[in-house]
């Protein structure tokens, strides 16, 4: 008889933890890289033939509205060009007198000053397109901010494409230089959470080479629809705020929020898997209580759930769930309690 009560009287040994309400968000975490925002590079070029006889700044470097830049006199090829607009231009003139003196004498018709006329006007409207220009003179070049996103203060030369005595072409670049407060974050995900990720979701940015720089919060302003060759991740272009001093081409961490949902909480450990669902484990009067449920989000080692009749301030089985079966005698300890102490 005594075997038999000692028997009936073992219990598996448990621990719980309270089922509670509160809001769970899903998030993914991406890494990438601090870029100028769209509209904040401001890159340098001349219409003309140029050579480069100074370098005033290095690239990185930052620089206010009016410092200097570059100095810049014309080339060969656009010294040789201005010489030969002005030839034609004096040309024209004097050809349009002969052609005057002549209709003055009845020797030229209208159609002939009408043509010497034409030339004179395009020769004058070369020679001045040239001058505006400013092929005739050195220059320097300062730093600007036309066309730049506001409010910028300051400026960082991103490239310098051409040293000092480079002869550069027309049209090719000679410097680029970003608004300071044009920074945005190109973060790359998988291809897989594509669905997951749309503008305007919250993102937590974090630096990675500066660890005690305060984390900003941004939000997302694009999502790739291209697979980018060179990581073969989706790019998703994080906004900052306005007044962030972050540096470019430096390390970024960024945990976007892509989903949020209030509901029942219990610890990851709490839900255990069962075929092709879940269940967690609770204890009522001694003994446990089996739940199938649903589980949903997960953060910061907590699940969401739904269904299976659990309640806020059920005790959910977090140690001990697996030997579990529904109805069995459960001893259950002490939250945070080493094994043997049993609650009363």
């Amino acid at each position: 008889m005594r075997a038999a009560e000692k028997t009936k009287d073992i219990r598996a040994v448990v621990y719980c933890a309270p089922v509670r309400e509160g809001a769970i968000t899903k998030t993914i975490t991406a890494y990438g890289t601090v870029i100028p925002s769209p509209g904040a590079v401001k890159t340098l070029s001349l219409p003309y033939q140029s050579q480069i006889t100074d370098v005033y700044v290095n690239e990185g470097q930052t620089v206010k509205k009016g410092d200097r830049l570059l100095r810049i006199a014309p080339g060969p090829d656009a010294v040789l060009a201005l010489k030969e607009a002005r030839l034609e231009n004096e040309a024209a003139k004097k050809e349009l007198g002969l052609v005057t003196q002549r209709f003055s004498l009845k020797l030229a018709t209208n159609q002939d000053m009408t043509a010497a006329k034409k030339a004179l006007d395009q020769a004058g409207v070369r020679l001045k397109h040239l001058e505006d220009q400013g092929i005739a003179v050195e220059r320097f070049v300062t730093a600007f901010f036309d066309n730049l996103p506001e409010p910028a203060s300051e400026l960082i030369v991103k490239r310098v494409f051409a040293g000092r005595g480079a002869v550069v072409p027309p049209g090719s670049p000679l410097l680029e230089i970003v608004a300071q407060n044009g920074r945005e974050v190109r973060l790359g995900v998988e291809p897989e959470d594509i669905s997951l990720i749309q503008a305007g979701q919250e993102t937590a940015i974090s630096f990675v080479n500066r660890p005690d720089a305060a984390s900003v919060t941004g939000k997302v302003r694009a999502v790739s629809r291209m697979v980018n060759p060179a990581t073969r991740l989706l790019d998703v272009f994080i906004s900052l705020p306005s007044n962030l001093s972050a540096m470019l081409n430096e390390y970024a961490r960024g945990v976007i929020r892509v989903s949020s949902k209030k509901g029942l909480l219990v610890p990851r450990s709490a839900v255990l898997p069962e075929g092709k669902g879940h269940v967690v484990f609770t204890v009522r009067g001694g003994l446990a209580k089996k739940h199938i449920v649903k589980a949903g989000l997960e953060e910061h080692g907590e699940v969401e759930i739904s269904g299976g009749g659990i309640s806020r301030g059920d005790m959910a089985v977090v140690l001990g769930n697996y030997e579990l079966t529904d109805g069995m005698a459960v001893r259950v300890m002490k939250s945070g309690a080493a094994p043997g102490a049993v609650t009363n």
